[in-house]
């Protein structure tokens, strides 16, 4: 791996924290193991340096510096000079170690993974100071740390086992090798719930506990000093580590003094209490690791700091200090209201809830707690950090906390919280004694009243909420867009009848005016309009008159949602369907199905608009719930299951997706009948299953089947029908049957604008894929502005890195390929396969497919051994997949497009090797037609003529040609060029035989040189 690409990495990710460092290390190093080691090993010693390495002074006083340390400075991982100054090097020993690798550097010194001979056999962290950093001050530090481990015995605290010096009069120390992630990394991967992490910082504060009751303070606690590990059982465990600035308080560690300096930082600023950042203060206690816990358990409950580590750096040192003493941090609950989309997702998706689940549990005593913990006064902190643990299991057992609020109303309803069952029963009994009958007729009488009142209103808002759902689904935008046209029309009809003018003006002035409508898009128009005059008042006018109704309120909510998704207004559909399933949660529950229905519509919504994660979360919590109070056949599991299939077959699980919705299918079949909504959308997922394992006839059977399904519930101008009709284009458009896909979609695409609109989804898709089709029959003038129609359409409605964006801009990439447009193609595919890696990952099929097309852009552009690396790496993710395989679609186009990138290397062997194969699985996948069989066979001709072996040359040129012909027809311009290429050779061949008959005669090459010529008049005839 090449520095300089790390040293980028590692600069952007220096003023990142916790789960977003993570996050831009994910994103950025990809599935590239190497990269991402030597980066995470800079990144280490960058932390180290930065956090105890101080820049001495001219006169003596050190300084904490807030300049990132640069690769060069830090010492660039792989080529730093201390371990080679300290004389270690792999294999080497010391004492009863042998080194294996260099695993960290810091200010003082180097750690290394070493193995311990005897007396027993195991791996070991081996940590030697550095020559040069042997003043009697680091000295010190140094001997410090060794001791401070050595005092301590606890299951949390990583154990020094033993010290010594080596050759060169270093001296070492042998410690406990933990192999574990920072905390908040480790509880992100886990996807610990909020209950999971209090307990995860119980152990960590009675591990700190023990240190201070040893009389050491740690003063540099943060998630990377923090490392958890699995222990027995899976049970995940968290160890202490680099105690190099530890401080004693009952004892002195070392014969040597260790000073703190009245002028220096000892800690790391985003962890840092405000004593310690007072460069006065010399007084520092145990509070201050009380601070940096109570930091650290804000950041688990919120995965943000308190302070924001980046501002504090900018801030300059004077007010980075003034910020930690003075500025108080804003609530944990409210500091989740100021996160981005993107970093609220992950947040959520890393504790299993959602943003405004999690803000509320938040609100009040997971407030209280860390703030207590972050008080800027030491004596308004919790004592110690038993104090703050047992707080912690306060808060899990119920029971009022030493920072909640001392008021009686406080402590009544935790009290009756911890024994609502006993408190109930004594209550009924109490009453029971006191009230007696009286009271019991009055309830009764009360009660049926009640009842009666309830249930007719109940039945008038049930009536209330049918009507507005009714009247929403009544809006047809296409129907106002229409009508918006015939308005304007006819105004310019009247204003023109009273104007004297010549007729000739007169109708020059009318057409105009129509070709200006011409290209407006009226049904656009009015679906923004319906989304803004209509759909928001309604929600308006739903929270003003029904928010003492939840129930209603929700039920009102989800018919404006519903209304909004079938217009396209993605965002509204899923703000109101997130808020009636909250609404409905909290009054009924999570388990009532009316909630768990609502669940599934917010899951349905966040994948009709594409966030399969989002998604995801809200299908599968709907799942469980159901599965808890619901049978096993049940419509609500059903049609979950349906939607789960979807997002599966999106990532590529088609065997799990092929599970869910075969026995969905099945299950409607007998709920609810072949002709239904719901049976409809599992017939179309199945079928879409079926087209990805490349079983297109029982795809094509499906989908006819959905096609007809659609037409009698919805009619033909039904969005519905519509995609149904596309879906079954596009498996012609696999197939190969180009001609029959083209007709379909020129049909459609008007149809769509009509009734849907332009910027409406289902338009854009039937739009980019008519640019397909004519793409591939070779109408390229046609393609282009269909295309970028398409394009232009998705970036304004959905933004540039949404799927369907980079879809279509793929596309628009494959039409410059087939152009020869190198140039144009290479940036698009880059982009694209960026955006497919980051979401879909980096084996899923179509991230292999861009792959692919990115690959053959390097080959034919003249970097075939580029194109040639691409693949490969392609092809052995195929290959390893166990989403793909080997007969897989995409696995035979990079077959074939690495062939004919080992032609153009000389490598001829491998290129017919690969090309063989994709030959023989095209025609596994597809029988005797198709493009891809062509090109396989023009493929194998090529590597044949560059050998000079032009009769078997001509023979594949020849079936290129024929199979091109029958499967494109004559007049494709592929075709066209497979002739070209065909006469070429034949011609060839001719002159070759004639050349030898007159060197040669009798030997028979004159009858050769006649069957080709007779060959070539037919193909010239």
């Amino acid at each position: 791996m090449k520095p300089p690409r790390a040293r980028d990495i590692f600069m952007n990710a220096i003023d990142l924290e916790g789960p977003a460092r993570v996050a831009y290390l994910d994103q950025a190093c990809g599935d590239d193991l190497d990269l991402r080691a030597e980066v995470e090993k800079l990144l280490a010693v960058d932390d180290r340096q930065r956090d105890r390495q101080r820049d001495r002074q001219p006169d003596g006083r050190e300084e904490h510096s807030t300049t990132p340390v640069q690769p060069e400075a830090a010492g660039w991982i792989g080529e730093s000079q201390a371990p080679r100054m300290i004389g270690l090097d792999v294999g080497d020993s010391i004492d009863d170690f042998k080194i294996l690798e260099v695993i960290g550097e810091g200010g003082m010194g180097v750690v290394y993974l070493a193995e311990q001979l005897k007396p027993v056999k195991r791996r070991i962290a081996l940590k030697v100071i550095k020559p040069g950093m042997d003043s009697k001050a680091v000295l010190a530090r140094f001997e410090a740390e060794r001791q401070a481990l050595a005092l301590m015995d606890h299951p949390g605290i990583a154990r020094v086992l033993q010290a010594g010096t080596t050759d060169r009069g270093l001296p070492y120390f042998a410690m406990e090798y933990v192999k574990g992630v920072p905390i908040t990394q480790a509880a992100d991967q886990h996807q610990l719930d909020t209950a999971q992490r209090i307990q995860l910082m119980q152990k960590v504060c009675d591990a700190v506990q023990h240190a201070h009751m040893k009389g050491i303070i740690h003063r540099d606690l943060k998630p990377s000093n923090i490392l958890v590990t699995s222990g027995e059982n899976d049970e995940i465990v968290a160890k202490i580590i680099d105690f190099g600035v530890a401080k004693a308080t009952t004892q002195p560690l070392t014969d040597l003094t260790v000073h703190t300096q009245v002028g220096h930082f000892i800690g790391t600023p985003a962890y840092m209490s405000p004593e310690q950042a007072d460069l006065t203060a010399a007084d520092i206690d145990t509070r201050t690791d009380v601070y940096s816990l109570g930091v650290i358990l804000y950041e688990l409950l919120t995965g943000q700091l308190p302070f924001d580590p980046g501002e504090l750096r900018e801030a300059g040192l004077e007010e980075m200090r003034r910020k930690i003493r003075e500025d108080d941090p804003p609530k944990p609950s409210t500091r989740l209201t100021s996160l981005d989309e993107k970093t609220a997702t992950r947040i959520s998706k890393a504790r299993r809830t959602r943003l405004d689940q999690l803000q509320k549990s938040l609100a009040s005593e997971l407030d209280w707690i860390p703030l207590k913990a972050l008080r800027k006064l030491r004596s308004e902190r919790y004592a110690t950090p038993h104090d703050l643990g047992r707080d912690l299991q306060r808060y899990l057992d119920g029971e009022p906390l030493e920072a909640g609020p001392e008021s009686t109303g406080y402590r009544l309803r935790k009290f009756v919280k911890r024994r609502r069952v006993p408190i109930a029963v004594s209550g009924m009994l109490a009453a029971t004694l006191v009230v007696a009958t009286a009271v019991s007729v009055w309830f009764a009488v009360e009660a049926s009243k009640a009842r009666t009142d309830a249930e007719r209103r109940a039945k008038e808002l049930e009536i209330l909420s049918s009507f507005q759902s009714e009247q929403l689904e009544r809006i047809q935008p296409e129907t106002m867009g229409t009508g918006l046209r015939s308005d304007l029309q006819e105004q310019v009809r009247l204003a023109t009848e009273g104007m004297n003018l010549p007729e000739e003006d007169l109708a020059l002035m009318v057409a105009t005016h129509d070709d200006l409508l011409a290209g407006t898009d009226f049904t656009g128009l009015a679906s923004r309009s319906i989304d803004s005059n209509l759909l928001q008042p309604a929600v308006e006018a739903i929270d003003d008159r029904f928010s003492e109704q939840p129930v209603l309120q929700a039920r009102l909510l989800q018919a404006v949602a519903e209304s909004a998704m079938n217009l396209g207004r993605f965002e509204r559909g899923i703000e109101n369907r997130q808020r009636a399933a909250d609404l409905l949660a909290g009054v009924l529950g999570e388990d009532h199905p009316d909630s768990i229905q609502a669940r599934h519509l917010l899951g349905r919504a966040h994948l009709k608009a594409s966030g399969y994660p989002e998604a995801r979360v809200e299908l599968e919590a709907a799942l469980e719930s159901a599965r808890r109070s619901l049978p096993p056949g049940d419509p609500i599991v059903l049609v979950t299951r349906v939607d789960l299939g979807q997002i599966d077959r999106i990532e590529g699980r088609t065997d799990e997706a092929r599970m869910h919705l075969e026995e969905a299918l099945a299950g409607l079949r007998s709920a609810r009948g072949d002709v239904h909504l719901e049976t409809l959308a599992a017939v179309a997922g199945l079928a879409r299953v079926r087209r990805a394992e490349d079983r297109y006839d029982d795809s094509r059977t499906l989908y006819l089947e959905r096609q007809e399904i659609a037409r009698k519930l919805h009619g033909e101008d039904h969005p519905e029908s519509m995609r149904a009709v596309s879906d079954l284009a596009d498996l012609l458009l696999i197939k190969g049957d180009f001609a029959d896909a083209t007709i379909i979609y020129e049909e459609l695409v008007p149809r769509a604008r009509r009734v849907l609109g332009n910027d409406h989804p289902r338009t854009l898709r039937s739009i980019s894929n008519l640019g397909m089709c004519y793409r591939l029959t070779g109408r390229f003038e046609e393609a282009r502005p269909r295309y970028e129609e398409a394009l232009a359409g998705w970036k304004r409605t959905r933004g540039g890195n949404h799927h369907s964006t980079l879809r279509t801009m793929s596309g628009l990439a494959n039409l410059f390929l087939m152009q020869q447009d190198y140039e144009s193609a290479r940036p698009a595919y880059e982009e694209a396969y960026d955006w497919y890696s980051r979401s879909l990952g980096p084996n899923h099929a179509d991230t292999l497919q861009v792959m692919n097309n990115l690959g053959q852009v390097h080959a034919r552009d003249g970097r075939p051994a580029e194109g040639a690396e691409l693949l490969e790496t392609a092809l052995a993710r195929c290959l390893s997949s166990g989403l793909i395989g080997a007969d897989h679609q995409v696995t035979l186009w990079v077959r074939s497009n690495l062939g004919d990138s080992y032609r153009r290397l000389e490598r001829y062997d491998e290129a017919m090797d690969n090309l063989n194969q994709a030959l023989d699985g095209a025609r596994r996948l597809h029988g005797d037609v198709h493009p891809d069989i062509a090109s396989a066979h023009d493929g194998l001709a090529r590597v044949l003529y560059d050998q000079g072996r032009l009769e078997p040359a001509c023979g594949h040129f020849r079936d290129a040609y024929e199979c091109s012909r029958r499967g494109q027809g004559e007049d494709h311009p592929t075709t066209g060029i497979q002739r070209r290429v065909y006469q070429s050779i034949l011609l060839e061949l001719v002159e070759r035989y004639r050349t030898l008959e007159r060197e040669e005669p009798g030997e028979g090459f004159g009858e050769k040189a006649d069957r080709y010529a007779s060959e070539l008049a037919a193909l010239q005839g």
